[in-house]
């Protein structure tokens, strides 16, 4: 099973603060010894540790799509349940 970490700060920018979400995410390295990804934005950090069960290619995370000129991003854990 992978890991997932992150923290939202709307009143101050924690862009810099990139060190605390790897230490985080190191934090969670047996649940995902395989790869790791990050989103750094001004108001919210995300981080993913990746077990590599299926998809090697299409399952890096995070992951980002484009909508009507808007971009989402996501870190998640699919169930196969």
């Amino acid at each position: 099973m992978c890991g997932l970490v992150g923290y939202v700060n709307y009143t101050k920018d924690i862009s810099n603060y990139r060190h605390i979400i790897e230490d985080m995410n190191n934090c969670l390295k047996k649940r995902g010894p395989d790869e790791d990804g990050y989103f750094i934005d001004k108001h919210i950090n995300l981080g993913h540790k990746r077990l590599i069960v299926i998809d090697p290619k299409g399952g890096k995370q995070p992951m980002e799509a484009t909508y009507n000129e808007n971009t989402y991003t996501i870190v998640y854990n699919r169930s196969n349940i």
